[in-house]
């Protein structure tokens, strides 16, 4: 296998060595096979002679459990299967259908018990680890759960994701751990690769606005709104944002005419002109 490889699931990824464990197997077979004819040999002698894999018709089950002792056969059983177990564990078996990914090991290299051997990435299921800050809390809870996701190597495409927890813990600089699952896939997808994440809630009732429109003046939010020719300062109040707009809770009313370029070095009262 090599890195970028399809595997299904079931298929072997590689074989640890097991040399000792063929060698168990076959000495856990000898002894079954002894065990075996050992409680065959006792049935004799309780005159009831069957293939121990039949079921024991005339024998109580008190008698049977004591031949099985005796014999040794119950033990050798179990040996075996511990050996067949441990020989199963030397195959390194892919669990899902993927992708063969940080495959660095070759064959005879010495690894330690605590070493990955490889990963298998499923790319028909995509995770998202994001951090969201605590004000934009009332905007992922009560049912509002979908969010948008768009690779930074593609600034076209858009991936929808269900969000499945926030951590409840608050971190620095106020942000919490989310995490996120994307409905669907594409090639483009990558193990590791930074994204946006927008997380989108419909607003009734209020007024929306470029963010190009709002300037900072005095420590307060302002607009200039065009009145008869000349551009009016208006404070307003912000209730929430994102990338590219925000929703004025006040200070704003429907039909104001909001200048939204050209706007940086305007002062109150000036004289503007519509295009």
């Amino acid at each position: 296998f090599y890195n970028g490889q399809f595997i299904k699931k079931g298929d072997t990824v590689g074989i640890l060595e097991n040399t000792e464990y063929i060698i168990n197997i076959q000495d856990a077979k000898v002894d079954l096979e002894r065990a075996t004819n050992e409680y065959n040999e006792l049935k004799l002698k309780f005159g009831n002679y069957k293939d121990f894999n039949n079921s024991i018709r005339n024998d109580s089950s008190k008698t049977n459990n004591y031949l099985l002792s005796k014999s040794g056969l119950n033990k050798a059983k179990v040996t075996w299967e511990k050996a067949y177990f441990n020989y199963k564990k030397t195959f390194l078996i892919s669990p899902i259908n993927g992708t063969v990914a940080n495959l660095f090991v070759r064959e005879y290299d010495f690894v330690d018990a605590r070493q990955n051997i490889c990963s298998i990435i499923d790319r028909n299921q995509w995770i998202v680890d994001f951090s969201i800050m605590e004000s934009e809390i009332p905007l992922v809870r009560n049912g509002y759960s979908f969010i948008k996701i768009r690779p930074f190597i593609d600034g076209e495409e858009l991936f929808v994701g269900k969000l499945l927890f926030i951590n409840p813990i608050v971190e620095d600089k106020g942000l919490l751990r989310a995490r996120a699952k994307l409905i669907g896939s594409s090639p483009i997808l990558f193990e590791g690769m930074n994204v946006e994440v927008f997380i989108e809630k419909k607003i009734s009732n209020i007024i929306c606005i470029p963010k190009s429109a709002v300037l900072e003046r005095q420590k307060n939010k302002v607009v200039f709104i065009y009145v008869n020719g000349r551009a009016k300062w208006q404070q307003v109040s912000v209730k929430y944002e994102n990338s590219t707009e925000y929703a004025i809770e006040s200070g704003l009313k429907i039909g104001d005419e909001v200048i939204v370029e050209g706007n940086i070095n305007l002062g109150h009262d000036a004289r503007v002109t519509k295009f």
